[in-house]
């Protein structure tokens, strides 16, 4: 019965990612008609409405104990293709619009569906992570002001410059919460790094869209929009596959990952100077007083974090050297033999199985326990399993 239930589980699995890979060639196969046709809004909003049915479905299907963050997250790409239609369909072209009020809301709704896919017992007092996810999320950002903006975005408190830097800047949010789960413990699984993938995509065409939004100058055909039918198609097999069951839960090893947060700092360092290297090949523009103010708030930030990583890895020596010293007590004091080796050799004794035996721990290390088996005991079964 038990292995009956394994294999049926086993098929679920298979066939849910089946369909989460189809619904990717599909999504494809549709991206590439959209710019074939020169940019259609039906086949736009029908990418996004079969987003929402996909999560709708995914839900359904799998009836995950976080159904609730699915549902909001639903909720946002339903409010995301509502503004789409608005738009495209409707013929809203004044920004910020309604179909701004309309996206915007489906931001609110987003952040609230990661956070509950993240699950009460998600670890949110790991200050250490929740600042390395901060500081990584403003690498991104800046990294993104000057790819996107560069010196041509002039900052300002015009209410359409707002609403324009608020998509980008809901990216980042999203992002920076998809970072802290990747540095709790244990490995992500594929319904996660789908989402992660999607909100990249979502990132660049609403940077990207900044200028075009206040210029009203953007059309569905154009690169921007594959960025965004790109979100709803990851989004979409995110919640089919059947890891979106346990989206932030752990799988394998759940102990904490010392090279992540060093892995992640670096990155977020990274991605200045080559931004930098980008803008200046391509001949944009910095906007050096706000790029350089940014990124000594990040390099201080990192400084910071790099002396508590320092301090953190002092204590965890101290405590292994502390749990070293009592085991060496306990080895070398206990009045019963004791043996540690590796492939049946002997290579450390302590003085009581020395003793015991009559050999000095120099001669023991270079023994196989079956050298000082009694040989009445050697065809012993246990003996054997030894």
């Amino acid at each position: 019965m038990v292995t009956l239930r394994r294999q049926g589980r086993s098929d679920t699995h298979c066939v849910g990612s089946l369909a989460a890979r189809t619904y990717l060639g599909l999504g494809a196969a549709a991206i590439a008609v959209q710019f074939a046709v020169g940019g259609s809004a039906w086949i736009y909003d029908s990418i996004g409405l079969s987003a929402v049915a996909a999560i709708v479905i995914g839900a359904a299907r799998y009836r995950p104990a976080n159904w609730r963050g699915w549902a909001a997250v639903a909720c946002s790409q339903a409010l995301f293709v509502a503004a789409d239609i608005d738009r495209h369909v409707l013929g809203s072209s004044s920004f910020p619009g309604t179909p701004d009020v309309l996206h915007l809301s489906g931001y609110l709704a987003l952040f609230l569906g990661v956070g509950l896919l993240m699950g009460r017992s998600f670890i949110w007092r790991d200050v250490a992570s929740n600042i390395d996810a901060l500081l990584a999320s403003i690498g991104v950002g800046l990294a993104g002001w000057m790819l996107f903006l560069g010196g041509n975005f002039e900052v300002s408190f015009e209410r359409a410059k707002i609403v324009a830097l608020a998509y980008p800047f809901a990216d980042l949010i999203v992002l920076g919460l998809l970072i802290r789960i990747a540095l709790a413990p244990g490995r992500r699984n594929p319904s996660y790094w789908l989402l992660f993938g999607a909100v990249l995509p979502l990132f660049v065409g609403e940077a990207t869209y900044v200028m075009p939004a206040l210029g009203n100058s953007y059309h569905p055909g154009s690169w921007l929009g594959a960025c965004w039918l790109g979100s709803y198609v990851l989004i979409g097999a995110a919640a089919l596959h059947p890891s979106m069951i346990g989206f932030a839960a752990s799988t394998g090893n759940t102990g904490k990952h010392p090279m992540r947060p060093v892995v992640v700092g670096g990155l977020s360092l990274l991605t200045i100077p080559v931004a930098a290297l980008i803008v200046t090949v391509t001949g944009g523009s910095i906007n050096v007083a706000l790029v350089a103010a940014g990124g000594t708030v990040l390099f201080l930030g990192r400084f910071v974090r790099s002396v508590h990583q320092v301090r953190e890895l002092d204590r965890l020596r101290l405590r292994a050297e502390a749990s070293e010293r009592r085991f060496r007590m306990v080895f070398e004091r206990s009045p019963i033999g004791i043996s540690v080796g590796r492939d049946g050799i002997m290579s450390e004794t302590n003085p009581a199985l020395q003793s015991m035996l009559g050999y000095t721990g120099e001669e023991l290390a270079r023994k196989h326990y079956t050298d000082v088996t009694h040989m009445d005991d050697l065809s012993l079964t246990v003996q054997q399993e030894l």
